[in-house]
């Protein structure tokens, strides 16, 4: 019972200094979340884009290789996966900023 007590009470003085630094800051954290998001996620399409044509090309160009399909099947798996976690990134990312009603540029 205490522990849940202290759990709210260590909650709301969080909320409560977040809201504090989203205050005092003028719009610091709201213009590094927009430019975040603005950067961060072009540039992970255009990335994805290049890294799978990429890898594309090396599957095409193995002629039936083991060693070189793995290799691109590997480099096709791990560009997918990076742009899952920053597209990931940008939704908590948004979650977050419509929880602390920091408003986002879209």
């Amino acid at each position: 019972m205490l522990m849940i007590n202290s759990t709210i009470i260590y909650a709301d003085s969080l909320k409560d200094r977040l809201n504090e630094l989203t205050s005092s800051t003028d719009g610091e954290i709201e213009g590094f979340v927009n430019a975040f998001i603005n950067f961060a996620f072009p540039l992970s399409v255009v990335c994805l884009f290049l890294l799978l044509s990429f890898s594309a090309y090396k599957l095409i160009t193995s002629r039936g290789n083991p060693e070189s399909l793995k290799e691109a099947r590997e480099q096709i798996g791990s560009a997918v996966m990076g742009f899952v976690f920053i597209l990931l990134s940008v939704l908590i990312l948004v979650l977050l900023s419509s929880l602390f009603g920091i408003q986002l540029e879209r």
